[in-house]
């Protein structure tokens, strides 16, 4: 029983000692540390706040250029439909040319050898 009650007398003196009023210096002290931690939490958040700014401009800009891409795309396709297109134009215009030619010839050796000579 001694003791538990010097237990509790040093309990107490150490919570005598614990529950002195503090000094206004440790007060202020304690508290310019908080302000500057919350100063350091705002700059936190501004910092935040921008580099997510940032990160919006930059996933509009590749949302735009997938639209680019993607109109790119579109074009490149009628563009490779035309060429399709045309190349069996100009193939058909190339076997017409070199019939004229061939028969333009033709005439003309014929007309050199004799023409109508029976």
């Amino acid at each position: 029983m001694k003791n538990d009650n010097n237990k509790l007398n040093n309990n107490n003196v150490g919570n005598a000692v614990n529950n002195t009023p503090k000094s206004p210096n440790k007060e202020v002290d304690r508290l310019d540390r908080i302000e500057g931690k919350l100063d350091n939490l705002a700059e936190a958040f501004n910092k935040l706040a921008r580099i997510e700014e940032r990160m919006s401009h930059y996933h509009e800009g590749i949302a735009r250029m997938g639209c680019r891409f993607d109109d790119h795309e579109e074009r490149l396709r009628l563009m490779e439909e035309m060429t399709k297109r045309n190349a069996v134009v100009v193939s058909h215009v190339e076997k017409f040319g070199w019939l004229l030619i061939s028969t333009a010839v033709g005439l003309w050796l014929w007309w050199i050898m004799g023409g109508n000579s029976t």
